[in-house]
């Protein structure tokens, strides 16, 4: 950890940087990112704590649960339930931990809490693909896009984590901070997802030209009558007299009618497209933050080096280290 030598410009600055100088953070620009971007990671996964409980705050119909039309596969569906829940259980407490991995005087000064919160959120994080992966099918629409996207950043998030993990094992603190960056700033992926998400779904509804299949089943949950069901889809006919339980309808999408069936729809249609950007944004400004900070990579390196010394690893291994991983 370094700290500043320049004098501050004024008695406000001069606060912050003992606020952040507290929390081993030398540059403000690093502090104001770590706000930004942590305070998001951590309001976001206690603000969503509660919807853990499935059955009363997820899907007791409450303004605070899940997108239109999600809760009927978790009621009906033992496999989707529990991956929902295991998804929840695992992500959430992970990502409240992982803020923590980012604040520098815990690093400098609670070695072993970093390390064992560490390993802990990278398990739950696991854990938590496990169960994205088990609903993946049927996660707002489950079209093809948004199963490639969940299967993508599953697959690419525990990639990075493994890299994360190897390199920290082999001493190489540089590399260890650039993939734990780039893995957490596309888990954070689905925060941003919702922000576009919403901005998709307006513009949908003004289109007033986009429709979705869904399920007759899945709308008459989202309806709660049979009677309304039939009236508004009579190709779901068939479905309520029983001759064709797996009947499909056409619906509009939009927000204009304030029906959960059109709303689910409006945000089912732009799901695929929010969750892909969000995706690459993140993984641009991971890379992007990584670039603008060469000279905490460069510490880090050099305090690698010393500590790979005093492990007894030969400075040959470590130049063949660097050629295959470069910089």
């Amino acid at each position: 950890m370094t700290t500043p030598t320049r004098p501050p410009a004024n008695r406000f600055v001069a606060i912050t940087r003992k606020a952040y100088n507290l929390l081993g953070f030398s540059k403000g620009y690093n502090f104001l990112y770590f706000c930004i971007f942590g305070g998001a990671l951590l309001g976001f996964c206690l603000a969503r704590l509660p919807l853990i409980d499935i059955n009363g705050y997820m899907c007791g119909g409450g303004p605070g649960g899940t997108l239109p039309g999600e809760c009927y596969y978790y009621v009906k569906s033992k496999v989707a339930e529990w991956g929902i829940r295991i998804h929840l259980i695992g992500v959430l407490p992970a990502g409240i931990l992982a803020f923590f991995q980012f604040i520098p005087i815990i690093r400098y000064k609670a070695i072993l809490f970093h390390r064992i919160n560490g390993y802990l959120s990278i398990l739950l994080v696991l854990l938590g693909i496990a169960g994205a992966l088990m609903i993946a099918r049927h996660s707002v629409g489950g079209s093809l896009d948004v199963q490639a996207a969940i299967g993508l950043m599953g697959i690419v998030v525990v990639i990075e984590l493994g890299l994360a993990w190897w390199n920290i094992k082999r001493l190489r603190i540089d590399r260890h901070r650039a993939f734990m960056i780039r893995a957490w700033a596309l888990l954070g992926a689905p925060i941003t997802t919702r922000l576009i998400l919403f901005i998709a779904a307006q513009i949908i509804t003004s289109m007033n030209m986009v429709y979705l299949v869904r399920p007759c089943a899945q709308i008459e949950y989202m309806l709660e009558s049979t009677e309304m069901l039939v009236e508004l889809y009579s190709e779901c006919a068939s479905y309520a007299n029983g001759s064709m339980p797996e009947q499909q309808a056409i619906v509009e999408a939009g927000f204009n009618d304030g029906r959960p069936d059109q709303i689910g729809a409006a945000l089912g249609g732009a799901f695929g497209m929010s969750i892909w950007l969000a995706m690459a944004l993140h993984a641009a400004c991971a890379e992007i933050y990584l670039q603008c900070t060469p000279k905490e990579a460069v510490r880090l390196r050099e305090v690698s080096h010393q500590r790979r010394l005093e492990a007894g690893y030969s400075t040959t291994e470590e130049d063949c280290s660097s050629a295959q991983f470069p910089q």
